[in-house]
């Protein structure tokens, strides 16, 4: 008998064999493919297509726009099932290559079925090549049968094959290289193995070990390297990640998700996966034992490797569960000796299926102990270096630093571009446009805020480690504010002193002499783009007192700011609009492109110019929008942006279109949603004098005049000595109403007489100006009283009040209130 005969004989034999895996694939692919479509179509005619047109229901008019629009929806519909990027198949094909690759080979796990095999008059190549390639081909036949279907039942339904074909046969094509290295993974679990549960084990391993090891390595980065914090290093995790074929099929598929395209060295490399698993299961396949049937491996040899690294793994998951429980050193070690016991135990029955034996490789389980102790004691103690790294400088080409005192107001760059017809926004952290845009060579100035970070950082480490996990860290996060001088003393006027006053000894704004007098704890990012190509990030906690010499220089740095900023990257001749707002309202804006570009230079002139001293005298009085023709497409196709030609100057809120805010609301401009309000400071002559020439000018909004009313909110002020607020209650309540008017039971002053506002607002800063800012002693990071402005328009602004600012008569308003001045 010829070898295609024998061939096709043994394939038809087989493919008997499998007729239920064969029934079951149909199943699944009737339900996956045309069922869904259906589905899809009817949900989609049910909402009016909805989905697909921006969540708004496509009215019914009966024109030819209308069948065309719902053409393309259709159409879409279909595109996205089939695509290659969809989700479903990969359930459908991981499911697939476990159950027809099990399948396939279960016989090995059977003695019976084994010596009856390989009695046959047929070499062990020539089954495996049969068993192999019949895996391969009903899954293909399968799916592309199943697509067929779907292709006639599109059609039904009014689209046109050739609007999808393309992306459906290479969706086809992805999805069974995916398959394909899933199937010769499985392939590989079975012959390794001597029985079918182990063989099912064996591939839940191969599926997840890598993935699992490196999100384990990542979070023990996360937890003991405090400067990789925030600046994620998946590098270890998406190479892991990739050796996995389920944890590559996701990865891909998230690619897609992400706008990503297929590149052909990620082709190439499924075909080499597949060519090496095929090799590796046919050598595997040869040199299988005939009595490996029912034992837990087939291969003696590659016992031990297997239990190690399975029991290590063990061990990193359940320190780090234990550590994550109560953050101490003894309980890390606890989790790490106890997972790895567990591990091996558990390992060594379903290897020797005897309870006896669960100790039987002492020295190996005692090696696995020591080496999980030291991994742990590696991390915790840093033994690598990490957070004391810092490139020699002979070594670094560029840097690039984001500084949180300096970015406060930005969060994230939104752009707007056109995809498939529509515009869509991409957004962009403040960390990816440093990494992609600064190009620092002032070394000495970086290595110095590295250098302050690194040793910041070893203080931090003792009080995270060293103390309790918890309290200690939170205040070492984020801004935080240092107290470096005393309280000032607490005056009551017309009152008497008593145990609540106590309270505002930290009170809003003392800075007596230098702005900074209360130091602030920043986060600070450095990257490193290092000669040889990579680049290296480290993230540290510094006090900005430490670093403000360096800042100094930094920040009166071009390339620091240009790297920093996007306002930069804005081109002149691509304006739509510029907006000035200040007070919670729009005073100004234009759509001339000649005045657009005059304030673009403008501010970019003077932000060039601003430094730290600048900054620490005064914070912004107003900001500016600078909006770009694809932003304003953007905002014109979401229905929510009016394009007005010709804007009065100087008016309220309500004085424009209602179609410019969202449902009509005055008080929220949903251009916020999407573009950087730019600060705008007193010293910015520049931007001063153009908008003065439009008729604008900044810090002249939030007057008296346009002010309803000030709401001072002080239940901050009767905190007593266990917490609870005791807002004065009785006769203690009426004689403060005698001695203040102004007072309300619910523990606040409300003025609404003019000339009393006109006394108050020049102590009052409007709160997300000041935060913008930082660094002026109008906001420190600490405020004890909120005060709420009401405009005449109806717009609600949250203010810092500076008490050292407020004139003699703006300080009679708290007589009897415990407030220190």
């Amino acid at each position: 008998m010829t070898s295609a005969s024998l061939f096709f004989k043994l394939q038809k034999e087989d493919l008997k064999r499998r007729i239920w895996v064969i029934a079951l694939l149909f199943l699944g692919f009737f339900f996956a493919y045309p069922v869904n479509l259906a589905l899809i179509m009817e949900n989609a005619a049910n909402s009016q297509f909805a989905m697909y047109n921006g969540y708004t229901p496509l009215v019914d008019t009966g024109t030819p726009e209308y069948l065309a629009k719902v053409l393309e929806y259709k159409t879409k519909a279909v595109v996205d099932l089939v695509s290659y990027g969809n989700v479903m198949p990969l359930f459908l094909m991981v499911t697939a290559a476990v159950v027809i690759g099990a399948a396939g080979f279960v016989y090995l796990h059977n003695q019976k079925k084994v010596d009856f095999y390989h009695s046959l008059p047929v070499r062990r190549e020539m089954l495996y090549l049969v068993y192999h390639v019949d895996g391969i081909l009903i899954l293909a036949v399968t799916y592309l049968i199943h697509l067929l279907v779907l292709t006639a039942a599109a059609a039904a339904y009014g689209v046109s094959p050739a609007k999808f074909a393309g992306p459906m046969l290479f969706g086809f094509f992805m999805n069974l290289l995916y398959y394909m290295v899933t199937y010769e993974t499985v392939i590989v679990a079975m012959m390794m193995t001597g029985k079918i549960i182990v063989g099912l084990l064996a591939t839940v391993v191969f599926f997840s070990f890598f993935p699992v090891v490196g999100a384990l390595i990542e979070g023990f980065e996360d937890i003991f390297f405090i400067t990789a914090n925030q600046v994620p290093n998946e590098a270890l995790f998406n190479t892991l990640g990739h050796l996995s074929p389920v944890g590559a099929y996701i990865m891909s598929l998230a690619d897609i998700s992400a706008g990503k395209t297929v590149e052909a060295d990620q082709i190439l490399g499924l075909l080499i996966a597949i060519c090496a698993g095929a090799i590796l299961g046919l050598e595997l396949y040869r040199k299988r034992p005939m009595e490996a049937a029912g034992k837990a491996m087939a291969f003696k040899k590659t016992m031990a490797p297997i239990r190690i690294l399975i029991v290590l793994a063990a061990g990193m998951g359940t320190s780090m569960f234990f550590w994550t429980l109560q953050s101490r050193l003894r309980w890390g070690l606890f989790g790490m000796v106890v997972g790895i016991l567990l591990a091996h135990c558990i390992i060594e029955i379903i290897y020797q299926a005897d309870f006896k034996k669960l100790f039987s490789h002492k020295i190996q389980l005692m090696g696995c102990v020591a080496a999980g102790v030291l991994f742990f004691l590696s991390f915790r103690y840093d033994w690598y270096g990490y957070d004391r790294f810092i490139p020699e400088e002979g070594k670094i080409a560029s840097a690039g630093l984001e500084l949180s005192i300096d970015e406060n107001f930005l969060n994230w760059y939104a752009h707007a571009v056109e995809e498939d017809g529509k515009w869509v926004v991409k957004h962009t952290s403040n960390i990816d446009f440093v990494q992609n845009h600064m190009q620092l060579t002032d070394m000495d100035t970086v290595l110095t805020i590295a250098e302050a970070g690194v040793t910041q950082a070893a203080q931090e480490r003792k009080t995270r480690f060293d103390q309790f996990y918890g309290i200690s860290v939170a205040r070492t996060s984020g801004l935080v504010v240092q107290e470096t001088a005393a309280a000032n003393a607490v005056s009551v006027i017309g009152g008497a002193d008593g145990p609540t006053s106590i309270f505002v000894a930290g009170k809003v704004g003392s800075g007596e002499s230098d702005p900074l007098e209360k130091d602030i704890t920043i986060s600070v990012n450095v990257f490193y783009n290092l000669k040889n190509g990579k680049q290296v990030g480290r993230c540290y906690n510094v006090s900005l007192n430490s670093i403000m010499s360096a800042y100094d220089t930094l920040y009166a740095s071009e390339e620091y700011k240009k790297g920093l900023y996007p306002v930069f990257e804005e081109n002149t001749g691509e304006l739509s609009k510029v907006v000035y707002k200040e007070a919670g309202s729009i005073w100004y804006q234009t759509q001339d492109s000649a005045v657009a570009e005059e304030v673009l230079k403008a501010y970019q002139a003077d932000l060039l110019t601003q430094t730290v001293a600048d900054r620490r005298q005064e914070d912004p009085v107003g900001s500016l929008v600078f909006i770009d023709n694809n932003m304003a497409a953007f905002l014109q196709q979401q229905g929510y942006w009016k394009e007005v030609m010709e804007m009065p100057v100087n008016v309220m809120a309500g004085g424009f279109e209602s179609g410019y805010y969202y449902d009509g609301d005055y008080t929220y401009d949903i251009a916020d949603d999407y573009c950087v309000s730019w600060p705008v400071y007193p010293s910015f002559k520049n931007t001063m004098e153009v908008l003065k020439k439009q008729s604008v000018v900044p810090g002249s909004y939030m007057t008296a005049k346009n002010i309803q009313s000030i709401r001072i909110d002080l239940q901050s002020l009767y905190v007593g000595e266990e917490g609870a607020i005791r807002l004065p209650q009785g006769d203690e309540l009426e004689k403060l109403k005698e001695e203040n008017p102004h007072y309300s039971e619910q523990g606040r002053l409300d003025i609404t007489d003019s000339e009393e506002i006109a006394e108050l607002i020049g102590a009052c800063q409007e709160s997300s100006l000041a935060e913008n800012n930082g660094l002026c002693s109008s906001f420190n990071g600490d405020e004890d009283l909120f005060v709420y402005v009401t405009m005449k328009n109806g717009s609600q602004i949250r203010s810092n009040l500076d008490l050292e600012k407020l004139t003699s008569r703006g300080k009679e308003l708290f007589t009897g209130i415990p407030v220190a001045f």
